[in-house]
């Protein structure tokens, strides 16, 4: 008989890590009890669910509590990751029951929205989930830069450099600033940080009168080679400049900079004659795009919307305490969610989250087979919930 329970502590050690890094690290090689003794303390914080048979782990999957920000509104998030079966007992459908109680308990646990980065996108469009935008990552060669490197240093804030350990607090200050104004931004609780930290990174963090405006985590190759950024991150067009400023430094030494953008940026457009390439690739399973899904309705509340009402009923089979009729109303330019309404409009979980979140047209969403509304309802929709441009952030 199959029992689904939290694991935490040592215990992890015999059950969800051993089954997680056969899933997703290079296999077989030695253990690292040093390593895996720090992951255990850094998810001290996580929900980590693992299904058993016969006293034997068989499949595990974790939640990390998060923020996201939705439209304005920052809620509490569920990131599901580490979700991994033991290779006998695949296609037996211990991973669905998995899910389907990581669902219930992110819902018991209060969590609004969740997030996830899908080995296949078809599996989680099942239990709810619809994809996002997937980041693009900018290339060029930092010598078209160069002329930065001759302005005058007072139109520029000042650029200092450090480990991304030793200027991680700084880091996240600042990510918590832009997070408020950057839809679909999530952040996990800083005490779960800890395996970030394992990464050797550079951090260029760009200082203005005593704050910290910009930064921009790197790694370089090798001479002659490439400037590897997880992102640049600046409050505002200064702080972006003295931070390519900083790139324009590197000019001889690599000869390109790969940097991660959100998908909606035009890095062709920071500078005159930049020669970029800018590209997004999905492949299944290591290079798909995130996806996400509503856990509660209500708790949509305050989300920065468009004008109008509309009646819906969300007939959600995977977690039916989200599931039934919802009334969605803006009140100045804020939304309202109350259970009740004709519940004109019909839309399966992941219709409801692609509009939400504001990656699909309502008539896209017919088109999916996540909804059945006539054309005055897809325009109430498109007015309720216009077209937006999440960019996730976290990896996970």
């Amino acid at each position: 008989m199959t029992e689904i329970r939290l694991v935490q502590g040592d215990e992890l050690l015999t059950s969800a890590l051993p089954l997680s890094a056969y899933a997703f690290y290079a296999s077989p090689r030695p253990t690292d009890m040093e390593h895996w003794q720090r992951l255990v303390k850094d998810r001290e914080a996580w929900r980590i669910h693992v299904a058993f048979d016969a006293g034997q782990p068989l499949a595990t999957a974790s939640v990390i509590p998060m923020t996201q920000n939705v439209r304005g509104a920052l809620l509490p998030m569920g990131g599901v990751a580490h979700v991994a079966t033991h290779p006998t007992a695949r296609r037996k459908g211990y991973a669905r029951t998995l899910l389907l109680r990581v669902l219930e308990d992110m819902y018991e646990q209060g969590q609004v929205v969740s997030a996830l980065y899908p080995f296949r996108p078809s599996f989680y469009q099942r239990f709810g989930y619809a994809g996002l935008p997937k980041p693009a990552q900018a290339r060029f060669n930092p010598r078209q830069l160069a002329r930065w490197i001759r302005q005058p240093d007072q139109a520029f804030d000042d650029v200092t450099l450090s480990s991304l350990a030793d200027g991680f607090k700084d880091f996240w200050t600042l990510l918590t600033v832009l997070q408020r104004d950057q839809h679909g931004m999530a952040l996990r609780d800083p005490a779960a940080t800890g395996s970030l930290l394992e990464r050797e990174r550079w951090l260029a963090l760009a200082h203005r009168d005593g704050t910290v405006v910009g930064a921009l985590p790197y790694e370089i190759t090798h001479f002659g080679g490439q400037l590897v950024a997880d992102g640049l991150f600046s409050i505002d067009l200064r702080a972006r400049e003295s931070l390519l400023r900083w790139l324009a430094h590197h000019t001889d030494q690599v000869t390109e900079v790969a940097l991660q953008v959100p998908a909606d940026a035009r890095p062709e457009l920071w500078h005159i004659d930049l020669d970029v390439t800018v590209e997004r690739v999905i492949s299944t399973p290591l290079q798909n795009a995130p996806m996400v899904r509503v856990l509660r309705p209500e708790g949509l509340n305050g989300l920065v919307v468009g004008a109008g009402s509309v009646d819906v009923a969300i007939q959600d089979e995977t977690l039916p305490a989200a599931g039934g009729r919802f009334r969605l109303s803006s009140q100045d330019g804020r939304l309202e969610v109350t259970r009740g309404g004709e519940g004109t409009v019909a839309l399966t979980p992941s219709g409801f989250a692609a509009l939400v979140y504001g990656v699909l047209d309502p008539e896209e969403v017919v088109h999916h087979g996540w909804g059945v509304f006539d054309a005055e309802a897809q325009q109430a929709l498109r007015t309720l919930f216009p077209p937006a441009t999440p960019h996730l952030f976290e990896s996970f």
